[in-house]
């Protein structure tokens, strides 16, 4: 430690046992490592960048987003800014500044990922040799480098990437806490967490407690003093945490849009409700990146000199081999163009199901979207649609507003069924995409609106007249 700040094995000269020489060779080495891992990293989430198929959802919502700085900070679900994204909008805002730099198009939504991929990698190599040695915080980087999970999640546009960034980031910074016991590690840390909350809510708070027990248990210092450190943390945690749903809590209804994934309006209840509590026991459709490449780098500390070197040399092997089929794994992901709704080896049916459901289905929309505008008849909405799901494919590949009707799920109470005849009279939309349904307001549509000829699969076409609405 030098004047109160903690040293970082290779990366500023101090030992680590890479080998023999002078300390400023064994620096070199280990840079050049650590940034072999790291471009070998951004290799393979980039491979073929734009060419992996899009999460309809999540790219329509960065794409209303950067139209507008009222849509950005509200995380905006549609071009109109009627309702929210079902979740935060954390990870989502980078994706919308790209896209508002650069222009919409999927290597641009997928380059933050990228990214936040090869940072995680030097990051988590900075976490690991503060505590364990080079040599530990090299095998953690390579691993993860080799790990698929890290590859199939950050070739594609969710959360997940950012939120791992921060979290490795809030790791680091613990662990300079621990060695240091100084109280700006501390709050560091709590300051990642709370913006890693932004990313994915619930699921970023995990890692408190293990954090919280590494630093009470082995930071310096009396163990008052370490407990009043951990509740000065606590409290910043929950401040940027809860920062932005307060805001959003705090802004008039009209103001705004509605807050999808709740009943009554709510970002508390989005949050702790639909994607906290009321998933609990769910499985989710992502495989959760659970610490590869830690755990491992921790047990493993770095070589002895003299006779423990043919020791080394076997583990060395040893984990090459363990390597072996999960580098195969993310290079069969790089490959085939896979990204973080593909998992390896899967079998050739379910591949096949995932392209339909990501390129095929929107180039068949695609295909329709002419025909709507021709429908259209000066209407300023290109359409209204049962569920925001559905009216993702059309507001990713046009822009133009699709009024989801419902949210995410359908359950939203927005817009009402008052508000969705007032559009109609205002010929706010003519055009109707809807399957049958209980909700209210789609059977005041299919009783009301005009039924055309053709359909979409299960979905039926309507069309509205402001006649319609009375």
């Amino acid at each position: 430690m030098t004047d109160g700040v903690a040293t970082v094995p290779g990366l500023d000269g101090a030992g680590g046992g890479l080998g023999a020489g002078g300390p400023g060779r064994r620096v070199w080495l280990v840079r050049g490592a650590v940034l072999l891992a790291a471009a070998l990293a951004a290799l393979s989430y980039a491979w073929a960048l734009g060419t992996d198929p899009l999460e309809p959802y999540y790219a329509a919502a960065v794409r209303s987003m950067s139209l507008s700085w009222h849509n950005f900070a509200y995380g905006a679900f549609d071009p109109a800014g009627t309702v929210t994204l079902d979740k935060l909008p954390g990870a989502f805002w980078v994706q919308a500044l790209a896209v508002r730099t650069f222009g919409f198009h999927p290597w641009v939504i997928f380059a933050p990922q990228a990214i936040e991929g090869a940072l995680t990698v030097v990051v988590l190599y900075r976490a690991v040799s503060r505590l364990a040695g080079v040599t530990a915080g090299l095998i953690a980087a390579f691993v993860v480098v080799a790990s698929p999970a890290a590859v199939a999640l950050n070739r594609g546009n969710i959360s997940d990437s950012l939120m791992i960034l921060l979290l490795v980031l809030a790791a680091d910074a613990v662990s300079w806490a621990v060695v240091s016991g100084r109280l700006r590690g501390l709050v560091l840390a709590a300051v990642w967490v709370g913006l890693a909350f932004q990313a994915k809510m619930i699921e970023a708070w995990l890692v408190l407690p293990a954090m919280g027990l590494a630093y009470v248990v082995s930071a310096p210092g009396p163990l008052g003093r370490r407990v009043r450190h951990l509740a000065v943390a606590g409290a910043v945690t929950g401040a940027v945490s809860l920062a932005w749903l307060t805001a959003v809590s705090l802004a008039p209804s009209p103001g705004r849009p509605y807050v999808d994934g709740s009943r009554h309006d709510s970002a508390y209840e989005q949050v702790f409700g639909y994607n906290g509590f009321g998933r609990f026991g769910d499985q989710t459709p992502l495989q959760q990146l659970a610490g590869q490449g830690i755990g491992l780098g921790a047990v493993a500390g770095s070589a002895p000199a003299g006779p423990g070197r043919p020791l080394a040399a076997a583990l060395g092997a040893g984990l090459v081999a363990v390597l072996l089929v999960p580098a195969v794994a993310s290079a069969g992901l790089v490959l085939r163009h896979e990204g973080a709704f593909d998992t390896p080896f899967e079998p050739a049916v379910k591949r096949a199901a995932i392209r339909a459901l990501f390129i095929q289905t929107p180039a068949q929309v695609r295909l329709t979207i002419p025909q709507l505008e021709a429908g259209r008849n000066g209407a300023r909405d290109l359409l209204a649609t049962q569920t925001a799901a559905l009216a993702s494919v059309f507001i990713e590949d046009s822009g133009e507003e699709a009024l989801p009707i419902g949210g995410f799920d359908g359950a939203a109470p927005s817009p009402t069924l008052g508000q969705l005849k007032a559009d109609i009279r205002a010929s706010q939309f003519h055009l109707v995409l809807a399957g049958p349904s209980r909700d209210p307001r789609l059977q005041w549509i299919a009783a009301h609106c005009r039924k055309l000829p053709f359909s979409a699969g299960a979905l039926d076409n309507y069309y509205c007249t402001p006649g319609d609405a009375g």
